[in-house]
């Protein structure tokens, strides 16, 4: 009797387990893409009057190296900067940017502080397990102590591995891009500029963003992300658009994302979105953004 009781329960538990499991990963690379906007605010904070300007040149150096630049995709060497042994200029300017206080910097120094940081993450964080054909592939940290990273574990990716110190507090990408980023500063054209080391995020920009730069910066990036084929597509008059625009949390409705795609687009996309009634289709391409030397 007791046997068989013990037999029906361990049963039950594993196929809780096993839905649990199922639902984790069917939902996961949504998951990746809709974490929700909740504002940081120790980090939101500024000094307007700093006239400090961090020096991001060893990941200009790193970049001017190592990305191709394309119409469609820009691809990052990883091989080469392996082949080279030259990891630790990312390392080493991430190690750099962990010395500084972000919330003593003015507004704009601190936007491309944490966008510079985001995407040196993103690079530091495949070299450390290359090769892998796509980022989903790095699993997540197991934490005890935090039921958040512990039910990351079902999830894909490294998105909520903390990978860096500042101010003695510990930061993972979700951290930086959804209570910092997005919610502190608000401005749609942010998510352009992040690239999560896939083909399908927006690219790694080849010139470093800076405080000095930024308003051009972030029009240039919107412009390029909306107007490749892997961002918007017309296929049979469907309207194909990137996975990323579907789940971002700065469009109210259908007609707040088209008039926002025709302010970045180009006039021929700006005829056709303007007759364009039908539904949207999305997809997104999660394989690494590598440049291959073979």
């Amino acid at each position: 009797m007791m046997a068989g009781y013990l037999f029906t329960n361990v049963r039950y538990i594993a196929t809780i387990i096993i839905l649990i499991l199922l639902l984790s990963l069917s939902n996961a690379k949504s998951f990746i893409l809709t974490e929700q906007h909740r504002a940081w605010s120790y980090w939101d904070n500024r000094d307007d009057s700093s006239i400090k300007v961090i020096d991001h040149s060893k990941w200009q150096q790193v970049l001017n190296m190592y990305l191709f630049v394309q119409q469609d995709t820009t691809l990052f060497n990883y091989d080469a900067i392996i082949a080279d042994n030259n990891q630790h200029l990312v390392q080493e300017y991430i190690e750099k940017l962990a010395q500084e206080n972000p919330i003593k910097l003015n507004s704009y120094e601190q936007l491309a502080y944490w966008i510079n940081l985001y995407n040196a993450l993103i690079v530091n964080t495949i070299l450390s397990k290359y090769p892998v054909d796509s980022i989903l592939d790095i699993k997540p940290h197991l934490s005890f102590s935090n039921w958040g990273t512990l039910f990351s574990f079902f999830r894909y990716g490294p998105w909520n591995n903390k990978l860096v110190i500042i101010n003695d507090i510990e930061l993972s990408l979700n951290d930086i891009t959804h209570r910092i980023l997005f919610p502190i500063w608000g401005d749609r054209r942010v998510q352009y500029c992040l690239c999560s080391g896939s083909i399908g995020s927006p690219d790694l920009y080849p010139v470093v963003f800076t405080a000095i730069d930024m308003p051009k910066l972030l029009n240039s990036v919107a412009n390029r992300f909306i107007q490749q084929e892997k961002t918007m597509q017309w296929i049979d008059g469907k309207l194909v658009l990137s996975r990323l625009l579907k789940n971002s949390n700065y469009f109210s409705d259908k007609n707040d994302l088209l008039s926002h795609l025709r302010k970045y687009t180009n006039l021929s996309n700006k005829s056709k979105i303007d007759k364009f009634h039908g539904s949207i289709s999305y997809q997104f391409d999660w394989r690494l953004n590598k440049l291959s030397n073979k």
